[in-house]
């Protein structure tokens, strides 16, 4: 390998109000007849989700989805509070751009509806959520690490609370390293890899080279999980303001994000223009919720979602036609989402509205960071 020189506060809100009216959701999720009805006040009430049997179950509840290709929903205000992350335990507050935040600082995104992909014929509507102001750190993955096996999740974990079927699936154990040793031969993805097998001058710089299963495993280890597209995508446009970029209208720059393989200055892409997390904070942060902004949602590293393909390649791809709550893509054999851009990328990508399936181009590859979602 190269080497290179608290606990969160609980601030729970009243979910939003919803309309109490069937929303016919055939088209949205491929499965004839579905509907599901949003709760009819604020808080405390699950949705059912109706088959063409005649069957109900509540969203949030456990389990599953029926058809092939299809979205779960779910409705609701998930719950809150919970425990600081486990990654961050005993580690000192030393993230951001003055080095005295937590790098397990998680801000709450209050929901709301908006257009996913900047496109109003795709609306959606999301409920509170936390999700971390940085993408999760080599320190922080290192606590992973040092745990696995026994970090690996069992059936279920890592579940968004009003989302059936969107748990950790004992299908995957296989694609997992068996491991401590496999695990940090995993994470060694060539002359970008950001992990070292000893602690050193790479603790800040964001994790990279991991799956998806990786990303999932370590977020739901962490107390938290995968966000959705929908969530993830939220919380970049800022809901409804539909920025095309986490800060704004304004064309990237060094200056906004870690992206054109600038950030060493110099030309030509290197290890080097991976930065520290948050490096170009507050500058090219997202929105101010109330107890914070969110760090690099554009450029240093693509970050998975929960959500499954529908589609493949990139950019702008097209959601299924309809309205969703909570929602997300968790059935199906495909590729997951990866959402805002690297290192290397090019400004399309860094675009809020961008999707990719696949493998990027550029040195980023295949292999993406994470962030975690968390209760609101």
């Amino acid at each position: 390998m190269r080497a290179r020189g608290g606990p969160l506060t609980s601030h729970r809100l009243t979910a939003i109000a919803l309309t109490a009216t069937p929303v016919a959701c055939n088209a949205l999720f491929g499965i004839d007849d579905l509907q599901y009805v949003p709760p009819a006040g604020a808080g405390g009430t699950s949705s059912e989700t109706t088959s063409s049997s005649g069957t109900t179950s509540p969203s949030g509840s456990g389990g599953s989805t029926s058809g092939s290709g299809g979205e779960a929903s779910g409705g609701g205000n998930p719950g809150g509070g919970g425990s600081g992350p486990a990654s961050c335990v005993g580690l000192p507050e030393d993230c951001g751009p003055m080095g005295d935040e937590s790098c397990c600082k998680s801000p709450l995104v209050v929901g709301g509806s908006f257009d996913r992909s900047n496109n109003p014929l795709f609306p959606a509507t999301v409920s509170d959520f936390r999700l971390d102001r940085f993408e999760v750190t080599v320190g922080r993955f290192r606590r992973f690490v040092n745990a696995y096996p026994s970090s690996a999740p069992a059936p279920g974990d890592g579940a968004h609370p009003a989302i059936p079927g969107s748990g950790w699936d004992a299908s995957d154990d296989a694609k997992l390293p068996g491991d401590a040793t496999a695990l940090m031969a995993a994470l060694d993805c060539g002359s970008y890899t950001t992990y070292t097998d000893q602690v050193g001058g790479q603790e800040h710089l964001p994790i990279n080279c991991l799956t998806w299963e990786l990303a999932f495993a370590f977020c739901a280890w962490d107390g938290g999980r995968l966000p959705t597209e929908a969530e993830w995508n939220y919380a970049a446009a800022a809901g409804a303001e539909q920025r095309l970029y986490p800060w704004g209208s304004a064309a990237p720059t060094p200056a906004l994000a870690v992206a054109g393989c600038s950030g060493d200055g110099v030309n030509g892409c290197t290890f080097a223009d991976i930065l520290d997390v948050g490096s170009t904070s507050p500058g090219g942060d997202g929105k101010l919720w109330l107890d914070g902004s969110h760090a690099d949602l554009a450029g240093n590293l693509w970050e998975w979602t929960l959500d499954v393909a529908n589609f493949s390649a990139c950019c702008n791809e097209p959601y299924a036609a309809g309205t969703c709550i909570d929602c997300a893509h968790v059935s199906g054999n495909g590729t997951h989402v990866l959402r805002g851009g690297c290192f290397s990328s090019a400004d399309v990508y860094l675009e809020t509205r961008t999707r990719y399936a696949g493998s990027p181009p550029g040195p980023c590859g295949g292999f993406g960071g994470v962030r975690c979602a968390r209760l609101p």
